[in-house]
């Protein structure tokens, strides 16, 4: 009995850490490499932004994957509720939405009348990706690919 109650703390411990994984950011070189093998044109982008250090377009036929780096973490989060807020402001009749947040980190997808819009916060960083719906696969698949 005791053992059994020892197995099933130990295995608890180990489901809970595995669940638990800290994600971190990644650098712009990262980002790049990945989309270029991807098939997109990557290149970086203007803004004069006090909230943007770095920011790289990634361009492809089907739809566009921007990646901002911020001078912090506050900076990442700031963008990404505005970048949520416009999105909830462009709801439709029909919606789905998958949301996750986390202390450093936090993801939200929308599907809405034939738009799409996913964005990921992780740390500094911060990605952002407005297509239509019959894309939406494809950017999962790539935000998965770079762990957003």
């Amino acid at each position: 009995m005791k053992r059994t109650v020892i197995l099933i703390l130990a295995l608890a411990m180990v489901i809970i850490a595995g669940c638990s994984s800290r994600k971190t950011a990644m650098d712009a070189k990262e980002f790049a490499d990945i989309l270029a093998a991807e098939g997109f044109a990557v290149q970086e982008a203007a803004s004069s932004s006090p909230l943007v250090d770095y920011y790289l377009a990634a361009i492809r036929d089907d739809f566009d994957v921007d990646f901002i780096v911020s001078p912090d973490n506050d900076s990442a989060r700031l963008i990404f509720y505005q970048m949520k807020d416009s999105a909830e402001d462009q709801k439709g009749s029909t919606s789905s939405i998958s949301e996750s947040n986390f202390s450093a980190r936090a993801r939200y997808m929308q599907k809405s009348d034939g738009q799409y819009f996913a964005m990921s916060w992780i740390e500094n960083t911060f990605i952002y990706v407005e297509t239509t719906d019959a894309n939406k696969s494809a950017v999962d698949e790539i935000l998965n690919k770079l762990g957003y």
